[in-house]
């Protein structure tokens, strides 16, 4: 998706190009005529749309309408982007690509997803196998990583990794700090086999 802010830019300069106003209709003569109605210094003022103008005229204030829609929904969907961010203390930073340390996004220079609430989730979960299937780049080493590290008995004195994300916040995690597994050495294992297969 293109950036929504470039596409708003684009529509207002689009509006200003086109006729402002509101169209209107008039009967004359038992005819519905159109007239555009607007505002000139203070005063409503309304223009009679010439036979030769009209198909021209009609469809550019279609097209504002279809613009002014698509604008409002724009920038609804930007005003809730904003409200996540303001949400997700990582976000704030540059959104890069390729990027699956945990800890390159906890020191705050990535953009980062919070999917932490999945730690306590999985942890109290009574299955023996658990299958994470998403598209690509949809952050599963990421998450991995962030497993690792949430586990990692080295990152235990270091609880401003996680004190401003979800899994910090919710009750059932209490314990999980006491939890160290050994998911370095799986997560390295799965790595290496990976990568010798290719």
């Amino acid at each position: 998706m293109r950036n929504p802010k470039d596409r708003i830019r684009e529509i207002d300069n689009r509006l200003e190009q086109l006729p402002k106003g509101t169209l209107t209709y008039k009967n004359i003569n038992g005819k519905k005529q159109p007239y555009i109605q607007q505002t000139v210094e203070g005063k409503s003022v309304s223009c009679y749309v010439k036979l030769s103008q009209r198909e021209q005229v009609l469809a550019e204030f279609e097209e504002r309408g279809k613009l002014s829609e698509e604008k409002k929904r724009l920038l609804a969907y930007v005003d809730g982007l904003q409200n996540i961010l303001k949400r997700n203390p990582y976000l704030n930073a540059g959104a890069g690509c390729g990027y699956q340390d945990f800890k390159d996004f906890a020191c705050g220079r990535q953009f980062y997803v919070d999917k932490t609430h999945f730690i306590a989730e999985w942890v109290y979960r009574d299955a023996k196998v658990t299958l994470i299937t998403r598209p690509r780049r949809f952050g599963k080493t990421t998450l991995l990583s962030t497993v690792e590290t949430f586990f990692d008995p080295r990152f235990a004195d270091h609880p401003e990794y996680f004190e401003k994300l979800r899994v910090w916040g919710i009750k059932r995690s209490e314990n999980c700090l006491e939890w160290f597994l050994l998911f370095p050495s799986v997560l390295g294992t799965v790595r290496e086999q990976t990568i010798n297969r290719r």
